[in-house]
């Protein structure tokens, strides 16, 4: 799943930023290890996706999500919020035999941010309320 964030990647969570794609790595291994997510679903709002700048390369996206989740050893909970999320195309050079070069595109997502309505915060070191 962090495969597809950009290696300066930002995720914004209820106990504050996460900067990198290896500090997110290791935000989602603990949270998932904690936590079981069920009936999970985002929806992107109507307006959804926006282009941003003169270029075209950064999209910005957003809509909400609902999901039930259960940490280790509690009752699961039902909890809502927003998303927002800012994804870019960026150009990779690659020379696979030293006289090619090839150029690819893929999109990464540089900065992402959730907030909930209400319910249990999304880091593992919160218990529910």
């Amino acid at each position: 799943m962090t495969a597809l964030y950009a290696d300066d990647a930002v995720i914004v969570t209820d106990t504050g930023p996460i900067q990198g794609r290896e500090a997110i790595s290791k935000h989602f291994e603990d949270l998932f290890q904690n936590v079981h997510f069920s009936n999970h679903v985002v929806t992107v709002d109507a307006y959804s996706p926006h282009i941003i700048g003169t270029t075209g390369n950064e999209i910005r996206w957003n809509g909400s999500w609902t999901t039930t989740l259960q940490v280790k050893g509690s009752d699961p909970v039902q909890a809502k919020g927003y998303w927002s999320m800012v994804s870019s195309r960026r150009r990779y050079l690659e020379v696979p035999d030293g006289n090619v070069e090839r150029h690819s595109q893929t999109v990464k997502i540089g900065y992402f941010t959730t907030l909930r309505e209400k319910g249990w915060p999304m880091g593992p070191r919160h218990q529910p309320a």
